[in-house]
């Protein structure tokens, strides 16, 4: 295999297996295109479809039909609730108090820029994992700049003020990981997210959202309660331990054997081993953020 298309299945498996984890299999289908601007009137656009009305009106007001346009879509293998805490590195139960704007982010080593934005969440109980501060960040991919337009539809929206149980995972070194600290969902799925209904007794599982654009098989978990989840957790916390990096970047290496002896991936052994090598030694952070 040649080294410029080695590099880009290494850049494809560090981004699809290093920050999504084994609950939540994406299958990504996103490609920039200039669209013309988005008519919020008319129901059936061709075009594109941002995660938000707000993101529609913003772009169609401020005359946004010359700036590149990326999509971003993805189906999630469902996995019962039992095994998603079990994959978590942190849970909590907290309340968003803020976001930022959307902000770039550059790969400093394969090129390429994509959006994120950062929700701030107050803890108020850890129920999985450690955590040394009251307030976290959350990281997720989408949004909308004067350079870039990153539309993703399967990341759920947060309401300023709005309880949830989040599942959540730290970088792990992927390619869009930036130093500082902040979490993202684990697996990146809607699936990590629980809605806290007033009463705090039962809960809502944001993948049932009809704005978000993704196909699940035997979903049906809407209602049930904290005090279900919290025996849950009992028995996981007891008997699981929590994921490190480096238990993600073995998975990744066990996915890449694996494809490789089912002939789904074909290289030499020498170009395996290497490959193997630099995700098990990948660094840390492998972009930064531009603005």
């Amino acid at each position: 295999m040649k080294p410029i298309k080695r590099n880009l299945f290494l850049a494809t498996v560090l981004l699809c297996f290093l920050l999504v984890f084994a609950f939540g299999i994406p299958l990504f289908n996103a490609e920039p295109y200039t669209a013309e601007p988005y008519n919020v009137e008319e129901e059936n656009n061709d075009y594109f479809m941002p995660a938000s009305e707000e993101e529609h009106y913003y772009i169609a007001e401020n005359d946004m039909d010359d700036i590149p346009i990326i999509m971003q879509s993805a189906s999630f293998a469902w996995f019962p609730i039992e095994e998603r805490l079990g994959q978590a590195m942190l849970i909590v139960h907290g309340t968003v108090t803020g976001k930022s704007e959307p902000f770039l982010i550059e790969n400093i080593h394969y090129g390429g820029r994509l959006v994120f934005t950062d929700y701030y969440i107050e803890i108020h109980e850890v129920l999985r994992g450690e955590t040394s501060t009251r307030e976290i960040t959350l990281r997720v991919e989408g949004g909308v700049t004067d350079e870039l337009i990153f539309i993703v539809d399967y990341v759920p929206e947060f309401e300023i003020g709005g309880q949830y149980i989040l599942l959540l995972s730290t970088p792990v070194g992927g390619l869009w990981d930036t130093p500082g600290y902040y979490y993202y969902l684990s697996g990146q799925s809607p699936l990590s997210v629980f809605v806290l209904e007033e009463n705090s007794r039962s809960l809502q599982s944001l993948a049932n959202d009809e704005d978000i654009f993704v196909s699940y098989a035997n979903l049906d978990e809407d209602g049930f309660s904290f005090a279900e989840l919290r025996r849950n957790l009992e028995s996981i916390n007891a008997t699981v331990p929590i994921r490190t990096v480096e238990d993600v970047r073995q998975e990744a290496v066990d996915v890449i054997r694996g494809s490789t002896e089912r002939g789904v991936y074909t290289v030499s052994a020498e170009e395996l081993e290497t490959e193997i090598y630099e995700i098990l030694n990948a660094p840390p952070y492998q972009a930064r953020i531009v603005r």
